[in-house]
């Protein structure tokens, strides 16, 4: 089963720019699990979250909520990365991740992907990528504190 460093780690390769030994065990390090039952929210209206979430196991469901009215939802599969995007790029309370099945998450600051791409240039890339992979709106990146 594939996990965040792993995809992280495939990610740096892909583009040509493996990942140190030390730059993998600091990942390792930052990691964090968290188990879901089906329908139990990962993060609600009201809550500011600033991680990356890798579906190790399992979906999640990903809408904001603003005026009592819902955004179109996205299905996050297994294997993907997702970010609460509100509050992430707007410092915005709005995002809503609940699990649509019994599922396994992990996840990373990104303050910790920060100091490792700080660290380790060639991290950069991959911070980068999950970037744009998250961003919906191209101008949202640049309200990322660190996208230069």
């Amino acid at each position: 089963m594939e996990n965040f460093v792993s995809y992280l780690t495939g990610l740096a390769k892909e583009f040509g720019c493996p990942l140190r030994r030390s730059c993998v065990a600091l990942l390792e390090f930052n990691m964090a699990p968290v188990i879901l039952k089906k329908d139990q929210y990962l993060l609600q209206t009201g809550q500011l979250s600033t991680k990356f979430y890798f579906v190790k196991s399992g979906s999640l469901k990903y809408f904001s909520c603003r005026n009592g009215k819902n955004s179109p939802e996205e299905i996050i599969p297994k294997g993907n990365v997702t970010v609460a995007r509100n509050s992430l790029y707007n410092n915005d309370h709005c995002d809503n991740l609940v699990a649509l099945e019994d599922s396994e998450i992990e996840y990373m600051f990104s303050s910790s992907f920060d100091s490792m791409s700080a660290v380790f240039p060639e991290f950069r890339l991959v911070l980068w990528y999950l970037l744009l992979r998250t961003a919906v709106d191209v101008r949202q990146l640049f309200r990322y504190r660190d996208f230069k």
